[in-house]
């Protein structure tokens, strides 16, 4: 039986520019693109690191990097090291025929602000382990080391978010408005590999301080979604609606038994590569009051 003309034309090997168009549709060019980002921008760079979500189920975060810094401080009159590291962990999505929308709640007051990071603050003392002066300690007297997380407030701080797609085959509703399952489960993945991923290191320096006098360990990680696509925000009580290239999602997630919430930063990829900069702005001024400082145990 002879092939019909059609059947032969999608038969024999894949062209170049077939395979070229199958990765553009599939998001890999922007993988790659983050990940070279962050490489010459000095970030240690990983591609494609499975992460931790619990304890028996592991999934691929896009691309994880990380700027560290380590200074000896004074500290009960002798001096000690201690380690500080940003670690940024990325999921890239790029969403065909779509748009991304956030809503915002009210404006977060920079101290209101860094609770809404701090679950993503590891290592030792830990928000997550040592909670009371050193919690504290960490967040509020002026010029403490989170300070310079109100750098990222100049976003809109958005409680509820949509993903928007077009529905060419239904007249009656052309758009389709929801939480995408796909997105909300990269946002979920984001938010449950940061959490375990410092509160694993958080217990690792604990235990090396049950033995003697572990290295101090600040871990603060920002976990990343970036859309290919439209990104608005829509505030519902004037109506008015907005190109953005970042917003900050106030985000809820089950994990286990307990209910995570996180700030997620959501870019475009011009986006990205403005956050990038202000990455290595929060990392330099961290390190300046790590290195600096003269704490009290």
């Amino acid at each position: 039986m002879a092939k019909r003309k059609e059947d032969v034309a999608k038969s024999g090997d894949i062209k170049p520019h077939e395979a070229q168009a199958a990765l553009e549709a599939a998001g890999y060019p922007l993988e790659m693109r983050l990940y070279h980002h962050l490489s010459r921008a000095g970030f240690t760079t990983r591609f494609g690191e499975r992460a931790r979500l619990d304890a028996t189920t592991t999934k691929e975060i896009d691309v994880v990097a990380q700027l560290s810094f380590s200074a000896s401080y004074p500290e009960n009159g002798h001096d000690r090291r201690g380690q500080l590291i940003v670690q940024v962990f990325v999921q890239a999505k790029k969403l065909h025929d779509a748009c991304f929308t956030g809503m915002p709640g009210e404006s977060r007051g920079h101290a209101d602000a860094r609770m809404g990071r701090v679950p993503r603050v590891g290592g030792l003392p830990s928000a997550r382990v040592v909670l009371g002066q050193d919690l504290k300690r960490l967040l509020f007297p002026p010029g403490n080391l989170l300070e310079p997380l109100d750098r990222l407030n100049d976003a809109p701080w958005c409680i509820q978010w949509s993903v928007t797609k077009r529905r060419p085959k239904d007249n009656e509703r052309p758009y389709l408005t929801h939480h995408d399952e796909q997105v909300y489960e990269d946002l979920a993945t984001l938010v449950r590999a940061t959490a375990v991923r410092l509160q694993s290191i958080s217990v690792r320096q604990l235990e090396k301080g049950l033995n003697g006098d572990p290295m101090p360990v600040l871990v603060l990680a920002m976990p990343v979604l970036v859309v290919e696509t439209p990104l608005y925000t829509y505030d519902v009580a004037t109506g008015a609606i907005e190109i953005v290239d970042r917003l900050t999602l106030d985000l809820n997630v089950d994990h286990g038994a307990w209910v995570l919430n996180q700030a997620v930063e959501v870019v475009t990829p011009a986006g990205f590569d403005r956050m990038t900069q202000r990455w290595k702005e929060l990392h330099l001024a961290m390190s300046e009051r790590f290195g600096n400082r003269d704490r009290r145990a």
